[in-house]
């Protein structure tokens, strides 16, 4: 069967399928690789579910899920796209490329209910996530990355191979920033909507060849801004976001040059990362690229986000590659505030003791136990309420509280303090006397 046929069967078999409405949702039709779990094939609204380019023998589609992004693909193909009568070519949800020109070593086979299907030549390599219940793994073709070493001969041994040479790559996100804040370790915070988040993610190879066939490429939830409102396929996303490459050890960052960096050789560039395989290079002994990439967390994000990054050097199964995975939590919109401990009568010109504290809580009145981007506003109002001043401004709770514990009252007199955030109904204090 040829490919050609194979599209006129779409054809008449009910694959290819119309939409009014300007969205996208899955088509009934799913796609996989040899292994992979199956991803939706997704319905644009625009007409054919496959748009076939006879001119072109091209094979063109947008794949993947949406919802919650938590089922990463993309493919590279190392040999060249001449080579095959047919390529496959497909995008994400986001628009983001995931298979550019990925040659067919066959023909596509398919199921005429709900699934198409192929198997890679050895020339393609690709990324997804298996289909384990807990603990799923992400790397090239499911699996995690053994990165396996070259072992050592004895110099005594009969045979040797002292030219043997590898490269060693290693991927991570390292850290991440939130509003310009200290540098924090993924899995130890959780970020708010609009929250704006500048975060590492490094290539390396410690290897003693050179990466000189590399492909690379991250894949995340994108909104975008229609009308100054955010839009996105996903219930938590990242904005489409800019990035700056520093380079280590002779590697070279791709991108466009930064004038007057303080690292030679820096770059930057706008949108997602895929590399294409032999635009990078990253040369023998210890080299590294580190991409520091600022996005912000989209506003009504829930749950989480998802960040995937994979890299491989090369076609064939001994290709070193290395997979990398991060979440990031979305912190849940506080409902309200209290005083967990109120001020207490104290010594003019002291510091009330025990330092006063609030907590932000959720729907349910527990304390939204993380760290948190919601600035507080605290003022000392006088019993009588004919006088306020703000004594505290743009405080942020570290585990859900907020602590004070410096409260100096220089006047005599009643008070009661008052807890404001935006948002949410202003909470007020026990009074207190200071004499």
């Amino acid at each position: 069967m040829r490919p050609v046929k194979f599209i006129s069967a779409l054809l008449f078999s009910g694959f290819v399928a119309m939409a009014s409405a300007q969205t996208i949702e899955p088509s009934g039709i799913s796609f996989k690789v040899s292994g992979s779990p199956d991803f939706p094939i997704l319905d644009t609204g625009a007409g054919s579910i496959l748009e076939y380019d006879l001119s072109a023998d091209r094979i063109d589609f947008r794949l993947g899920a949406t919802g919650s992004y938590d089922n990463p693909f993309f493919c590279f193909d190392f040999s060249s796209p001449d080579s095959a009568a047919v390529t496959l070519n497909a995008t994400d949800a986001n628009g983001h490329a995931v298979m550019d020109a990925v040659g067919l070593a066959s023909e596509l086979s398919y199921n005429l209910a709900d699934t198409i299907s192929f198997s890679p030549s050895s020339s393609v390599q690709c990324f997804f996530q298996d289909n384990a219940e807990q603990n799923p793994k992400f790397g090239l073709f499911g699996e995690l990355a053994d990165n396996q070493s070259t072992e050592t001969v004895d110099e005594g041994s009969l045979f040797s191979d002292t030219f043997a040479a590898f490269p060693e790559l290693n991927i991570q996100y390292p850290s991440l920033q939130i509003n310009s804040g200290e540098s924090l370790s993924f899995g130890d915070v959780a970020v708010s909507p609009g929250d704006v988040i500048d975060y590492k993610l490094v290539i390396e190879n410690t290897g003693n060849a050179a990466a000189d066939e590399l492909a690379f490429q991250e894949v995340f939830p994108e909104y975008r801004t229609v009308n100054d409102l955010p839009e996105s396929h996903f219930t938590a996303a990242l904005s489409e976001g800019i990035w700056r490459c520093v380079p280590s050890g002779n590697a070279v960052c791709p991108g466009t040059a930064v004038e007057n960096p303080e690292i030679p050789g820096t770059t930057e560039g706008f949108g997602y990362l895929r590399f294409e395989p032999g635009s990078l290079e990253l040369p023998a002994g210890t080299s590294s690229l580190t991409f520091t990439i600022t996005r912000q967390v989209m506003i009504g994000s829930e749950g989480s986000i998802n960040l995937f990054a994979g890299a491989v050097d090369g076609s064939g199964s001994i290709a070193k590659n290395a997979a990398a995975k991060e979440t990031l939590s979305i912190l849940e919109d506080p409902a309200s505030m209290a005083f967990v401990q109120q001020p207490t009568d104290s010594v003019l010109n002291e510091p009330i003791n025990p330092a006063v504290t609030i907590e932000l809580l959720d729907d349910s009145g527990a304390r939204l136990d993380v760290d948190s981007s919601t600035s507080l506003d605290l003022y000392l109002w006088t019993s009588d309420e004919n006088s306020a001043n703000r004594i505290r401004n743009g405080v942020t709770p570290e585990n859900g509280l907020y602590t004070f514990d410096n409260i100096v009252i220089e006047t005599a007199g009643e008070y009661f303090l008052r807890a404001e955030v935006e948002g949410l109904t202003d909470v007020d204090s026990q009074t207190f006397i200071v004499d």
